[in-house]
């Protein structure tokens, strides 16, 4: 049963950050770990822009999501996730792409929780892989299977109505055909500290950074880049089984705009 946002809902945005669209939400804590042999569904649907000198970008996702239980603290989980994008550009013509839609990703992964909160910090990790990835912008689809894998590890400390956390994450991101040409779009560090505050057992908030890395691709003159970004959100409890968060993250510094995502999580648990 689920124990309000401040035991289920005041971690889930502040533990970490994901892309357009991408509420999997690799941690899951305490009672939001999925009960051993038990069901959760999730759907999250997410915006995102992106405004350059020359040129403009939105984009929408939708995510379908399961998690199963298959240890007290081990669960599986699997995302599908569906795109679509409207570019526009100042110098070229047409100035306008149109909306193309596709489906993106087939996500595969699990969590573990090492420890719990008691007299030392909890302790988890997960670890998942885009099973299937569209890597094709437009027209048909051109897919690969297991070139990214992501790992991670979070830390939480509950000093009640307070929660610390911390998560460190690394994305490697294995090489691909792009129109002939074979494109290694270079691996990720991130670091992300957050703060989440329960306001009562229905509502919580949360704050958090991301500070992230990314090594240089294999195209001429790539070169490391750096990134920092700032992430707010707020988690209610709909009823004893469905729980909504919603999350604005957007850069400090870089260019890659900023997301809305919109997450349900419904619990098949009694």
């Amino acid at each position: 049963m689920l124990r309000g946002v401040g035991k289920r809902g005041a971690y889930l945005w502040a533990i970490a950050l994901a892309g357009p669209c991408q509420a999997d939400l690799p941690l899951m804590i305490d009672d939001l770990l999925t009960p051993e042999e038990s069901l959760r569904f999730e759907l999250g649907v997410g915006y995102a822009n992106q405004n350059r000198d020359y040129d403009n970008q939105d984009a929408f996702a939708l995510q379908l999501g399961i998690r199963y239980g298959v240890l007290a603290n081990t669960e599986l989980y699997g995302t599908l996730t569906g795109r679509g994008s409207h570019l526009r550009q100042r110098f070229s013509i047409p100035t306008s792409s149109g909306w193309r839609l596709q489906g993106r990703t087939v996500t595969l992964g699990v969590n573990h929780r090492f420890s719990p909160d008691t007299d030392t910090p909890a302790l988890l990790g997960f670890l998942d892989v885009l099973a299937v990835e569209n890597i094709s912008e437009s027209g048909a689809p051109q897919l690969i299977h297991a070139r990214t894998w992501r790992a991670g590890v979070s830390t939480y400390r509950s000093i009640d109505p307070v929660v610390l956390s911390l998560t460190a994450a690394y994305r490697y991101t294995g090489s691909r055909s792009v129109g002939g040409k074979k494109i290694d779009p270079g691996d990720l560090m991130s670091l992300a500290p957050s703060l989440s505050f329960a306001i009562n057992d229905a509502v919580s908030v949360s704050g958090g950074l991301d500070f992230s890395y990314l090594g240089k691709s294999a195209e001429p003159y790539s070169i490391p880049t750096t990134q920092t970004g700032l992430t707010l959100g707020v988690s209610t409890v709909i009823n004893r089984r469905l729980v909504a968060h919603m999350a604005v993250y957007t850069d400090i510094s870089g260019g890659t705009g900023s997301q809305v995502n919109l997450q349900f999580s419904y619990d098949l648990m009694e």
